[in-house]
């Protein structure tokens, strides 16, 4: 999904399209995106694909109208919590105006700081050719001392004079601020019964939605993240097609090819095996100015094999924002353990910078997390990991495929987070949804063993000190 924009107070012809915001205009491309209802002195554009969870027939300019009844944040904030897909919202009041992202940021949201042209894009280095920025040597040098595919921490973008919008904000374009709404009230404490019902009925209306209106393609492997995303399409298994990437051809066959093999094969489902492409190092040099420096390999190379398959047109399922579920970060760790340094081996960069934004970013949400009940093991993977992580990488894959993301919906991530984390650890939660749903996905097993280090590392002291240790491993060798 091709979802640039560029929102300033004048035209820019490096796009075709434009819709106006009272002084802003909302510059964009995709008019298969975009849809704008004005009534009085007020606005609201949606842009990116928008669904309804509870009701996947509305279409968008009945949910903008839906939506143009909210007189401020707070009740555009409310209107909104049930939708999914990948957009932004734009509100207008008069004057003023506000930029809300969907769930996880999938469509980034980037904007310049006080003391320079208001200017909010999708992009940061189309921001830095507009205004003329340089890079940050201080992003720069956090970005170095991080793993490839981990972004920037927090808010910080490659160039001193942006930010990004992360999760749980919104951006008040007027006063280039963000805004954080979340946590700001208690989560009703639900079952886990509860929620797994929830989470059916509502993706399965997603799912519904997209399958109305093209044809879905699935990865396979033999972990239960995928197999549960594949449960939601039993009624569509005549249409839908599964593929594994082979990340080393000449290698043994692994267990992530051979179980989804066995699977398709007793299920008589569709299923192919791509040998991952390689990208030219000129193609990697041009992705890497295009991002910024943010650039993920595995992932530009992922969608250039999706490109060159015979799957080039379809859209794909990925199996993110799900994990949140079993609190991967967390398990059963008691919340005081939830520090900068715990956090920061997390984020798979070692630079002091990063661990400084970090414990920015825990002094800012410690207070409102615990007076809402909220554990700081999921708000951390949601902001962080979902929130910087993923828009990145939906930014990579929007080069040559197109992502789809079923389960990018703020109710169903508030409401997996209201269920106490050590009920999550303790409930396979997973498998639960995937017997309700494709009980037959579960007669082949998920994986092929764990062992030892496996079983050891699901205690949650053990795997607390593993983690440390892990990381003071790669610290080393980077």
């Amino acid at each position: 999904m091709h979802a640039d924009y560029l929102i300033r107070k004048d035209r820019d012809r490096s796009f075709d399209q434009y819709g106006r915001l009272g002084p802003f205009i909302f510059n964009y491309e995709a008019t298969e995106l975009f849809t704008q209802i004005d009534h009085a002195d007020k606005s609201i554009i949606l842009y990116g694909k928008v669904i309804d969870s509870r009701n996947a027939a509305l279409t968008p300019r009945e949910i903008a109208a839906d939506l143009l009844a909210a007189e401020n944040m707070t009740e555009l904030l409310a209107y909104s919590r049930y939708l999914a897909g990948r957009y932004v919202i734009l509100f207008r009041v008069k004057e003023e105006l506000w930029v809300l992202p969907d769930a996880t940021s999938s469509v980034p949201v980037y904007y310049t700081v006080t003391g320079h042209e208001t200017v909010v894009a999708s992009s940061q280095k189309r921001i830095a050719d507009v205004l003329g920025f340089e890079l940050s040597a201080s992003a720069v040098k956090i970005k170095a001392s991080a793993e490839e595919q981990q972004s920037l921490p927090y808010d910080s973008a490659m160039y001193d004079e942006m930010k990004a919008v992360i999760p749980n904000h919104y951006l008040n374009v007027n006063e280039q601020r963000a805004v954080r709404h979340f946590p700001s009230y208690k989560m009703q404490e639900k079952t886990v019964e509860e929620v797994a019902l929830e989470t059916i009925h509502l993706t399965q209306n997603v799912v519904d939605n997209y399958m109305a209106e093209r044809e879905l393609i699935i990865p396979l492997t033999a972990g239960k993240d995928s197999r549960l995303v594949l449960s939601f399409f039993r009624k569509y298994q005549d249409r839908i097609k599964l593929y594994t990437f082979n990340h080393h051809p000449e290698s043994p066959e692994p267990d992530d090819i051979r179980i989804p093999k066995q699977l398709t094969e007793k299920l008589g489902l569709t299923y192919r095996v791509f040998p991952r492409e390689q990208l030219e190092e000129s193609d990697y040099k041009h992705y890497q100015t295009m991002f910024s420096g943010t650039q993920n390999k595995r992932i530009l190379e992922n969608a250039l094999t999706l490109k060159k398959s015979e799957y080039r047109d379809q859209s794909f399922v990925t199996g993110d924002i799900i994990p949140l579920v079993k609190s991967n970060f967390g398990r059963k760790l008691p919340e005081k353990l939830a520090t900068p340094s715990y956090l920061v081996t997390k984020t798979h960069n070692y630079s002091k910078e990063n661990k400084a934004r970090i414990t920015e970013w825990l002094n800012e949400v410690k207070g409102s997390a615990h007076e809402n009940q909220v554990s700081l093991y999921d708000l951390f993977f949601w902001e962080m990991r979902l929130g910087r992580w993923l828009p990145n990488n939906m930014a990579n894959y929007d080069t040559m495929s197109d992502p789809v993301l079923i389960f990018n919906n703020r109710h169903l991530i508030e409401s997996w987070s209201a269920i106490p984390r050590a009920k999550r650890v303790d409930t396979a939660i997973h498998e639960m949804i995937i017997a309700k749903q494709w009980p037959e996905l579960l007669d082949i097993s998920l994986t092929s063993g764990g062992g030892l280090a496996n079983a050891l590392t699901q205690q949650s002291y053990v795997y607390y000190l593993a983690t440390f240790l892990k990381y003071g491993v790669h610290k080393f060798k980077k």
